[in-house]
């Protein structure tokens, strides 16, 4: 190689071949419009950011939790093109030092990793604040909620733990409300299935918390029923309210329940009869918890009691103008009434207004039986009764007359006699 240098030639042949290649290397920095394009020197010096990294918190004592701290941070790389222009923000990592310090406010300053050699990096923002709190524990039962189209076939549900432990920073703890597993069911599984789910922790509001739970899965042990329906509940009243109130209505919450078990037993109720309320000498309105009773092949209820409100109002009283009628007349007698007795009386009857409003024509008769009168032609006196029928949450507190004459002779069987009553003004 010396002696192809010490020869003139090789070296003017290879002066001419070095010009050419450089010519050939500007010429193609040269665009067509003949204006030449400066190539930057690889030495140059630039600035090059990168926004929105995550912060990384580094934290290795259980005994202290981060309660808050941001959670993105920028960065700006300074230093030589050819090293700045090769980083890829992938391997930049900010972490944000914690070790050593205790619960309370901190401020804190980030460290950026990752920036090559050579290279200048700055973070911004350069600090950060940093709440730290103690580490609490705290138990919790599981509670899980079912969804889904196999909802309604639920008997029971057993989660299994039945309770978890509850670790984080002490005032999201002191926060936590519940502890709930979601499990969507889309098909019957009877008599039981086992699934796993995920379980989270709400406030009272039902924001997810973020705390630890031990453990954070449990499985779910569901029992299914071969049908279900829904009938409405019937409630029942027993006694009477004191002197000068009335029933004006009752009202049971909820109206209609749903009922789980064999596909024979479920077809068989149509209705479920509560416990009756006890009203007896009830100076105000009743309203009363009770649990619902479940019949034979019932295997549960849903849901398992129910509210049932008596509301009270002051009485009224109304008369009515009723025709009295006959029965129990003997076989072959005949009656009529005693002398000066028009075949009416007038009845009051007690109740609250609203109830007392509604009845409906035919619904209260007044009657008298004649079971045991001797068909002899004599005036009888008998008590005339008087029948609510339907009508509910009424009193007949008077009769006038209360009693009458009648008088059987023997003939032609007796016949009945009713009309609609007529209000008396």
């Amino acid at each position: 190689m010396e002696r192809l240098l010490e020869n003139n030639l090789f070296v003017r042949v290879l002066s001419v071949l070095l010009a050419f290649m450089l010519w050939l290397i500007l010429r193609s920095e040269t665009p067509p419009g003949g204006e030449r394009v400066a190539v930057p020197p690889v030495t140059e010096t630039i600035e090059r950011e990168f926004r929105g990294l995550d912060i990384h918190p580094e934290l290795h004592d259980p005994s202290v939790a981060i309660l808050s701290i941001p959670t993105k941070a920028d960065v700006v790389l300074r230093g030589p093109r050819v090293a700045v222009s090769g980083v890829l923000q992938e391997s930049l990592r900010v972490v944000a030092p914690l070790q050593g310090l205790g619960p309370g406010r901190h401020e804190v300053t980030l460290v950026l990793e990752g920036v090559p050699v050579g290279v200048e990096g700055k973070v911004v923002p350069e600090r950060v604040e940093v709440v730290l709190e103690k580490v609490v524990e705290q138990e919790f039962p599981v509670s899980v909620e079912i969804l889904g189209d196999a909802k309604p076939y639920v008997l029971d549900v057993q989660p299994d733990p039945s309770r978890v432990v509850v670790r984080g920073a002490e005032s999201l703890v002191a926060r936590v409300a519940i502890v709930k597993a979601f499990l969507t069911l889309d098909a019957v599984k009877p008599p039981e299935f086992t699934y796993t789910a995920n379980l989270s922790a709400y406030d009272a509001q039902g924001k997810s918390l973020p705390v630890v739970l031990l453990p954070n899965q449990v499985k779910i042990r569901v029992g299914f029923a071969e049908a279900y329906g829904e009938v409405p509940l019937r409630p029942q009243i027993r006694g009477s309210p004191r002197e000068g109130l009335a029933v004006a209505d009752v009202s049971v919450t909820p109206q209609r329940v749903r009922i789980l078990g064999s596909e024979q037993a479920v077809r068989g109720v149509s209705e479920l009869v509560l416990p009756p309320v006890d009203v007896s000498g009830a100076q105000d309105s009743v309203s009363r918890s009770l649990q619902i009773l479940l019949p034979a092949g019932i295997q549960r209820v849903v849901p398992q009691t129910a509210t049932v409100t008596v509301r009270l109002v002051p009485a009224e009283e109304r008369k009515l103008e009723l025709p009295v009628e006959t029965q129990d007349v003997p076989e072959g007698a005949e009656f009529r009434w005693g002398e000066g007795f028009d075949g009416k009386v007038v009845a009051t009857i007690r109740g609250a207004p609203s109830v007392l409003d509604n009845l409906s024509p035919g619904s209260i008769r007044a009657y008298v039986s004649l079971a045991g009168v001797p068909a002899d032609g004599a005036v009888h006196e008998v008590p005339v009764r008087v029948d609510l029928g339907n009508a509910m949450w009424v009193t007949a507190v008077q009769v006038v007359p209360d009693r009458i004459g009648v008088i059987l002779t023997s003939g032609r069987t007796g016949a009945s006699s009713s009309s609609n009553p007529t209000p008396v003004p």
